[in-house]
């Protein structure tokens, strides 16, 4: 079985500290949808754009360790360069927020066979995107906040 996964994850109106979206699904070689989340938190001190992205390739694995077989094989695609870099060792995990979710999903990707990640275009990643901001439109929270406001 060949695995098809998409992951994103949002945090507004304003990063850090906003509100998060966590946004995935995975498909079967069929085309079938075999994991779907769309995930709100409240804001916080410690969310961050990073730690949304990190969360919901977080459940990608997740999902992705109790449905494999040792024959099978995923592709986890998604538009987080610091995700996508840091886990296939182009860049260190340095600092931040987002560590602690780092590390935990190294360790679980390292354990996982025949899984590889991707980066792709955010134009490419619309339905994770879709999924990532569900819970703000649901919740009427602007994605972005302005941080200039024209003087008038």
């Amino acid at each position: 079985m060949l695995y098809t996964c998409f992951f994103d994850g949002a945090c507004a109106p304003v990063n850090p500290t906003g509100h998060m979206g966590i946004g995935a699904i995975i498909y079967n070689e069929d085309g079938e949808i075999v994991f779907e989340n769309s995930h709100y938190i409240e804001e916080a001190f410690e969310n961050s754009n990073n730690v949304a992205e990190y969360l919901a390739f977080l459940s990608v694995l997740e999902e992705l360790s109790g449905i494999m077989t040792p024959n099978d094989k995923a592709d986890i695609y998604g538009d987080s360069q610091l995700v996508v870099h840091q886990m296939k060792g182009f860049w260190r995990i340095k600092e931040g927020r987002y560590v602690e979710c780092a590390n935990e999903a190294k360790e679980l990707l390292k354990s996982l066979k025949n899984v590889q990640v991707w980066w792709i275009p955010r134009a490419e990643n619309t339905i994770a995107d879709e999924l990532s901001n569900r819970g703000f439109i649901e919740r009427g929270i602007k994605l972005f906040q302005k941080k200039f406001a024209k003087k008038k």
